[in-house]
């Protein structure tokens, strides 16, 4: 029936994020049908880490308001990625966690990011902080030196102990230890 409410949904915008950062993934969701949706419905995002999707690893829901004829509405919600590495984010609308909706639409097929099997992918990198640290020489008789040096990623500070300090510019560097005693 043509006269009825159409929803579909477009792309998840969120395409990278760091591992353990809440994250907002989004997608517009339309009323292409002939009248208004007349209530509010649920929208499913199915998140997955891997592409086959036989299981999906979580399922997080939210909320729109009804819609008018030709409306659209951004759907969101957060979610924080517990590992680094290729996730896969799908929403579909007027779904709940169970896949029931709750408006009558003239096409109930197309409620899942407008092709059933559109999956997007959200790259998720590490922000665990890992630090490098070499000694040249790595072995002095008493009262030489040796130089430090040392490489730090997903950090905002560094210090080399117990008797270097903070090291400028966190990034890497070379600094050397004075004469050392032991």
């Amino acid at each position: 029936n043509s006269d009825l409410p159409d929803l579909t949904v477009g792309a998840v915008t969120q395409s990278a994020t760091l591992q353990g950062s809440a994250t907002t993934l989004s997608a517009t969701v339309t009323n292409g049908g002939g009248s208004a949706t007349g209530a509010g419905f649920t929208n499913l995002f199915q998140i997955d880490n891997d592409s086959n999707h036989a299981s999906v690893y979580t399922k997080k829901t939210a909320t729109s308001l009804a819609l008018a004829k030709n409306g659209t509405t951004l759907t969101s919600t957060s979610y924080t990625f517990p590992t680094a590495g290729t996730w896969y984010v799908r929403v579909c609308t007027d779904n709940n966690a169970s896949f029931v909706g709750t408006i009558a639409e003239s096409n109930e097929n197309n409620n899942c990011d407008q092709v059933l099997t559109n999956w997007h992918t959200v790259t998720v990198s590490s922000n665990v902080p890992v630090a490098t640290l070499t000694a040249t020489p790595n072995s002095v008789p008493t009262n030489d030196s040796s130089n430090l040096t040392w490489a730090c990623t997903n950090s905002t500070s560094a210090s080399i102990s117990p008797s270097i300090g903070s090291v400028s510019p966190v990034a890497g560097g070379t600094v050397s230890t004075g004469p050392l005693a032991n």
